[in-house]
């Protein structure tokens, strides 16, 4: 039999694994310079399927502004220049039949700006799964009231999931913010 306790784990878990991940997609957010884990979950199509494009290609720096990107078949430098050019990365790729090579154009403040809409909708779209989890654990809580648990269980378990929730939600408002400052300071 699951309990309010076991409900609340696993929401506690399933909240962090989520915050976590944007936490990581956050970090390949820059303002200045372009890093392979940037351009790394790129997804291109290979054999007729879609792949991060880590698991297609060497992605190298040559210096902070530009990145070399080798794949192991060469059939792939059209595929993978393809996914950029449809890509929102504003990078723009030079196939020279070998390799690709992306250099990261200085941001402008409209770009900037542009980063700063899409940082805030990913982490609005994370609010809202974390807000959903939230939601689920409260369906389950309440199908337990079938089993006898008492009115006070009941909403120690709710008062519970919202203190979980908030501090979710705060600290991807933390994050958000601290991505605004580093994108708009130059």
């Amino acid at each position: 039999m699951t309990t309010v306790e076991d409900i609340i784990s696993h929401v506690m878990e399933e909240m962090r694994v989520v915050v976590d991940g944007c936490v990581q997609n956050m970090r390949r957010v820059k303002a200045g310079g372009i890093t392979p884990e940037s351009v790394r979950d790129l997804l291109v199509l290979s054999h007729g399927q879609m792949s991060p494009l880590y698991q297609l290609a060497n992605i190298r720096n040559i210096d902070v502004n530009s990145l070399e990107i080798k794949p192991w078949e060469k059939s792939l430098l059209q595929e993978i220049e393809k996914a950029f050019i449809k890509s929102d990365l504003g990078l723009t790729p030079q196939n020279n039949g070998e390799v690709i090579r992306i250099v990261s154009p200085p941001l402008t403040e409209e770009r900037r700006r542009q980063l700063v809409k899409k940082v805030k909708g990913d982490i609005e779209a994370v609010k809202v799964r974390v807000r959903n989890i939230r939601q689920e654990a409260k369906e389950k809580i309440k199908a337990l009231k079938k089993d006898k648990i008492s009115q006070d269980v009941l909403e120690n378990a709710e008062n519970s999931l919202q203190k979980v929730t908030n501090k979710n939600i705060q600290e991807l408002d933390v994050l958000f913010n601290k991505k605004e400052t580093e994108l708009l300071t130059l």
